[in-house]
């Protein structure tokens, strides 16, 4: 998966590579966010990564002139951050009405993955809502050193295949290792109410 590793203008931190590119203007009364991965340690982050090393994102706010203090704001996150702060976006803009309507303006500037991306989780939401996990359903997970738990792929159909890691799947786990970290991975197999069967941990090298 390719990336534009331009930093922002105004951006001095060498230890983070953004994942695409941001245009923006300081002058103008807006913000912008830049999401990165971190090549090291960054800038008066140095006792966080040391605590928690699972946070691995880079996630600044490029404020606009409307601040009374422009400049940036950073911040390093781990995946588990994403989900709260996508959760209780999504409970803000449903209190207010417009849940529906920003997603609706979000989706326009996003390409047809993206959507197709979304469409999926929205449909494995409601498929498992009526095939709950039943006696010969596998799962694999996978892991990391760092502590960060990236994903859990379920096999409800009773089947011998298992999730095999796709493209991005695979770009997620080499920033990890550039990092120095180790991925790994566990198979279980639930063999009767509340016992599973598990394989692993094995080190994921492909």
């Amino acid at each position: 998966m390719s990336h534009d590793t331009q930093r922002p203008a105004g951006c001095d931190e060498e230890n983070c590579m953004p994942f695409f590119h941001v245009e923006h203007e300081p002058d103008k009364p807006y913000s912008h966010f830049c999401v990165g991965f971190r090549k090291g340690v960054i800038q008066g982050k140095e006792t966080a990564i040391k605590n928690v090393p699972s946070d691995c994102f880079t996630n600044c706010i490029l404020i606009g002139s409307h601040s009374e203090s422009c400049g940036r704001m950073t911040s390093i996150l781990n995946l588990p951050d994403f989900y709260l702060q996508f959760r209780q976006m999504f409970f803000a803009l449903w209190k207010v009405g417009q849940l529906k309507r920003i997603m609706r303006s979000t989706l326009v500037s996003c390409n047809d993955e993206i959507e197709h991306e979304i469409e999926e989780a929205i449909w494995s939401r409601k498929w498992r809502k009526d095939h709950p996990i039943k006696i010969g359903t596998k799962f694999v997970e996978f892991f990391c050193s760092c502590g960060e738990t990236f994903f859990r792929e379920y096999n409800h159909e009773n089947g011998k295949s298992w999730y095999k890691p796709n493209g991005r799947d695979k770009y997620l786990f080499q920033l990890h290792r550039d990092l120095g970290h180790i991925v790994q991975y566990r198979k279980c197999k639930r063999i009767k109410r509340g016992f599973w069967q598990t394989w692993g941990p094995y080190e994921y090298k492909k």
